[in-house]
């Protein structure tokens, strides 16, 4: 069916999560970039696409709103909430809205896909904390990493989004691992602790990474026929675009 890809993201959640609300997180994280994918940048509307994400998550084939799975009733329940909240979180601060959706306090998936999405529809705003930088998939890490939390799952859900709409803003596409490395790399390493400088940090590292070395291949990993070389693993760059 035209939802097909829905029932897809269903589907492999559950081979390794079995809890409601990170199987309804996944449906929606899908949904995004589906919609995001088919969205024009000169018609695109705010307003409608969250609605239709609510849509989403209120339908019981592909949100888990059934009885199979324990509790599955109450699982669209905190998604919904969070995408109410986010009109009124258009002007706030990251520490603000960081409060509102929850990403200070713990790593569940229904506090990180809001924030993903919330970070995408960010890098829109000519307020935005990041908007003096130019290519808008960088705007939306930055502004993902100021949220705190599970900050590289949050940045790599919203960059996946802003991937989809964007396109590809990289010419060359062996930079886009050489940035998420750099992204990892600076992460583990940064005594920075401000949300928001972190975030500005962050973008600065990945846009200052340097040249990628070419070496010959060894293998292709299997399950991202991404090059893996010898002593050095390539990560799959599809995490981020």
């Amino acid at each position: 069916g035209s939802h097909r890809w829905l029932q897809v993201a269903k589907n492999q959640c559950r081979i390794t999560h079995s809890n409601p609300l990170a199987i309804t997180g996944a449906v929606l994280q899908t949904a995004a970039v589906h919609l995001a994918l088919n969205m024009s940048d000169k018609t695109f509307d705010t307003l409608d696409f969250i609605s239709k994400l609510k849509d989403v998550a209120q339908s019981e084939e592909y949100c888990c709103n059934n009885a199979c799975i324990p509790c599955s009733k109450e699982a669209s329940k905190p998604y919904i909430s969070a995408f109410g909240r986010f009109s009124s979180l258009v002007d706030r601060s990251p520490f603000e809205i960081a409060t509102v959706l929850g990403t200070c306090n713990g790593l569940e998936a229904h506090t990180s896909v809001p924030a993903a999405i919330f970070s995408f529809l960010r890098s829109f705003s000519l307020n935005c904390e990041f908007s003096d930088i130019q290519d808008p998939i960088l705007r939306t890490i930055g502004f993902a990493v100021s949220l705190n939390g599970d900050t590289d799952t949050i940045a790599s859900m919203a960059a996946a989004v802003s991937g989809a709409f964007y396109g590809n803003t990289l010419k060359d596409e062996i930079w886009k691992g050489v940035f998420e490395v750099a992204f990892v790399k600076y992460s583990l390493s940064s005594t920075v602790r401000d949300p928001t400088e972190k975030g500005v940090a962050v973008v600065e590292a990945m846009a200052a990474a340097p040249a990628p070395q070419i070496r010959t291949p060894k293998s292709r990993c299997a399950v991202c026929n991404q090059v893996v070389n010898e002593g050095e693993v390539v990560f799959a760059a599809n995490r981020f675009w």
